[in-house]
């Protein structure tokens, strides 16, 4: 049977296993997609086949099972070293050097990272450009500041009123509903007011009127 992708990753866990990620299109090391599917090499095109898979997630835990836990964390580790950048920011370094810049970063609240086209990766951060890697970072801000100085200024700042333009639509739509759910309400209510017998209306007019009588 299977798995999809966060079974893999979860199997993974389970086993000790490094999914060995790398800055290729599918996001591991080996791993090629053909069509819909995902196939591993044991050393790349022309290496040892190990199979052909609905998911990367799995084909990268192929490959890990392949060459073992302890190989794997260390080609892990090789990319991790091979991606880090000269010189690391902590979040707040890098968002003072984008506010410098006047780059805006890109937020995201649907990805885990908080920013758009940052993910995560092990412990730190990928940013990614379409099927191309940017770089892996200690921090997300430092990611999305690579980014969006990879887009540039000018498509960052069209991004990000994208984005502020794409949430006050969501929001508009949602305050709509609201107010059709309310006056659905009132017009339900009326309803019923209006078929309620006469004598039940009388009883309640009367009732007003001594109320409001002093």
């Amino acid at each position: 049977m299977e798995l999809t992708s966060a079974e893999a990753v979860q199997q993974a866990a389970v086993e000790g296993l490094p999914l060995v990620q790398s800055a290729s299109a599918s996001g591991y090391k080996y791993v090629t997609q053909e069509g819909s599917r995902f196939v591993v090499n044991r050393h790349g095109g022309k290496g040892t086949y190990l199979g052909s898979f609905a998911t990367a997630e799995e084909a990268a835990l192929v490959f890990a099972r392949h060459i073992g836990a302890h190989a794997a964390h260390a080609a892990q580790e090789a990319v991790v070293r091979t991606l880090r950048p000269k010189e690391e920011m902590t979040a707040a370094e890098a968002v003072a050097a984008a506010t410098t810049e006047g780059l805006p970063l890109l937020r995201r609240t649907a990805n885990a990272s908080g920013y758009s086209c940052v993910v995560a990766f092990g412990t730190r951060f990928k940013a990614i450009f379409g099927d191309h890697s940017l770089g892996v970072f200690a921090t997300a801000e430092q990611a999305a500041l690579v980014y969006a100085r990879h887009i540039g200024k000018e498509a960052a700042e069209a991004a990000v009123k994208a984005e502020a333009d794409a949430a006050a639509a969501k929001a508009a739509r949602e305050a709509a509903k609201e107010e059709a759910k309310e006056h659905a309400m009132i017009v339900r209510a009326a309803k019923v007011l209006v078929a309620k017998p006469e004598p039940e209306r009388k009883r309640k007019r009367q009732e007003h009127q001594f109320e409001a009588d002093p």
